[in-house]
């Protein structure tokens, strides 16, 4: 459909709801300033895009093939909203995000994410209502943010790759508890409660700083005796504090093992940062060098 062209189904004026398209080719509908509730596109590649404004999800939007969402604005689904791709039930898979403002997808049940890709959004934000699944690619730019949000545990079971810039973290559980979490990213913070964190940056080195207003690595239920185990391949910057009620280890790989360059496999941490454990020990691994600046 052209821009400023408009679907009505399901009774509903202005909106495409209850809708259910197709073809052997690739479906275009470029909405303006509506929300997608209950649309089905079968058959083929898809592509919604709101050019000129912010687009909304409001029910189940449904597509057997490949699904790109575009935006003048901001991307939102709200609470309950589903976004199925790849015709994988409950997953969004082989789904691409492109948004001149925030991507926001708000889940109520336990659903996976495979090749999630955020092109060109300012901030990206997954948020789980249980536990979240990461099973494919997910990337989003080098210079834009992402939060992943759980309440439950934040898991890829060793077949993901998260790639991008900046990378918050924030589980009600654990964060790579069946299975470290694999990520390429600039900076991460992280936020864990009731399981244990274990995260490896795959390359080009890794700092804990602030991300998106959250400083550092924190064991937010310092009463239970969980651990962090954070490892880069390398360098490792601490920039911020990290907080454990249990074990803290802090690595960065060696070079003759892994790809990195030599004399590059240091841990620094920033001068005023502390890592503590409350109750267990602090242990810091590199293949090189560790620098502990200032009143670090």
């Amino acid at each position: 459909d052209a821009a400023g062209a408009t679907i009505t189904a399901g009774g509903i004026e202005d909106g495409a709801q209850t809708a259910f398209f197709d073809a052997a080719t690739t479906i275009t509908l470029d909405e303006a300033g509506h929300a997608f509730d209950l649309v089905r596109l079968d058959g083929t590649d898809a592509t919604l895009a709101e050019t000129t404004s912010d687009t909304a999800f409001g029910g189940a939007t449904v597509a057997t093939g490949n699904l790109t969402v575009i935006s003048g604005g901001t991307i939102t689904d709200v609470l309950g909203a589903s976004i199925t791709a790849g015709g994988v039930e409950n997953n969004v898979e082989v789904a691409s995000f492109s948004a001149g403002g925030a991507v926001t997808l708000d889940n109520a049940a336990a659903n996976n994410y495979d090749m999630l890709n955020f092109v060109a959004g300012t901030t990206a934000t997954i948020v789980e209502n249980s536990n979240m699944t990461l099973n494919g690619a997910s990337s989003w730019g080098a210079a834009a943010d992402a939060s992943l949000s759980a309440a439950g545990d934040i898991e890829d079971f060793g077949v993901s790759s998260i790639t991008g810039g900046n990378l918050l973290l924030l589980a009600t559980g654990g964060i790579g508890t069946a299975d470290t979490l694999n990520i390429t990213v600039v900076n991460v913070a992280a936020r864990h409660d009731t399981g244990l964190l274990d995260i490896t940056d795959t390359a080009g080195g890794l700092t804990v700083t602030t991300v998106l207003g959250v400083a550092g690595i924190l064991d937010t239920a310092l009463g239970t005796a969980v651990s962090a185990r954070v490892v880069a391949l390398s360098p490792l910057t601490i920039a911020a504090n990290v907080t454990e009620a249990g074990a803290v280890l802090l690595q960065s790989d060696d070079s003759t093992v892994d790809l990195g360059p030599p004399g590059t496999d240091n841990i620094t941490v920033n001068t005023g940062i502390t890592v503590l454990s409350m109750g267990s020990s602090v242990s810091l691994q590199a293949g090189d060098s560790i620098d502990l600046q200032g009143t670090a």
